[in-house]
């Protein structure tokens, strides 16, 4: 749910190519929720995009609604049909929700859009006191992260290297009332054909940034860049993937 970011002109390739998250970061998702004691926990899965994550999280425990700003990933999540997952749309600088009303909130690959003030007390006054905040931050290989920046910003004119690190959003927490409590870090490889890891990377929101006459020749280099890294005809996107729970106290 980004404030900034634009997905809505790339909906077809975020939810063709986002991979499903994986079962050793969702069981960590799943004991956050079962440490609530709530037989049937209320969940608002922020930033949802097209729904995999709110899927996920359904098919297993709760009730869940995803929430995002963009009307057409919402409208692609939707047509999924997904029992005890329903969605709406909504700003985070504004939520659409009464105070005290979820028992977790989750927020995956996406709180760097949220370290506003007034996000954060909007996050705030939608949990429930000791309801549990859950973030999920992949990071990329330093040499996969690097490399794409690097690439792109040759076409934008601008840095792109990230704003925010997991230290500054351990701030925010303070400042707001949340206090950390668990923090895992985990090891994923997700592996991609180089067609699909390039409509993976036509998924981020940056590459909308990139003029249109311009990406047909990024896309050129792009491609003969991740060429050089196939193992076995597959790309190796290998991140590590840090699970925060903070606690609305």
């Amino acid at each position: 749910m980004s404030q900034t970011g634009n997905f809505g002109k790339l909906v077809n390739e975020y939810d063709k190519v986002r991979p499903r998250y994986a079962s050793k970061i969702m069981k960590l998702i799943f004991e956050a929720i079962e440490k609530q004691n709530n037989v049937n926990p209320l969940i608002l899965d922020l930033a949802c995009g097209t729904g995999i994550a709110t899927r996920q999280i359904a098919k297993k425990m709760g009730t869940v609604i995803g929430c995002d700003i963009d009307e057409e990933m919402i409208h692609a999540a939707v047509s999924y049909k997904t029992a005890n997952a329903s969605y709406v749309v909504g700003s985070s600088e504004r939520l659409p929700f009464r105070d005290n009303t979820f028992d977790i909130i989750t927020i995956f690959t996406a709180f760097h859009w949220f370290s506003t003030k007034k996000a954060m007390k909007e996050i705030k006054r939608v949990l429930k006191e000791k309801g549990s905040l859950c973030i999920i931050q992949p990071r990329h290989v330093a040499s996969f992260s690097s490399d794409l920046r690097n690439i792109l910003a040759e076409f934008l004119n601008k840095d792109l290297t990230p704003k925010y690190g997991m230290k500054d959003f351990e701030t925010v927490f303070i400042e707001n009332g949340l206090t950390k409590y668990v923090s895992t870090k985990l090891k994923v490889t997700d592996k991609f054909s180089l067609e699909d890891y390039l409509t993976l990377i036509q998924s981020y929101s940056v590459w909308n940034e990139v003029p249109e006459e311009k990406k047909k020749e990024a896309l050129q280099i792009l491609k003969k860049h991740y060429k050089g890294l196939l193992v076995n005809e597959k790309i190796h996107d290998k991140q590590e993937t840090e699970v925060i729970v903070v606690r609305n106290i």
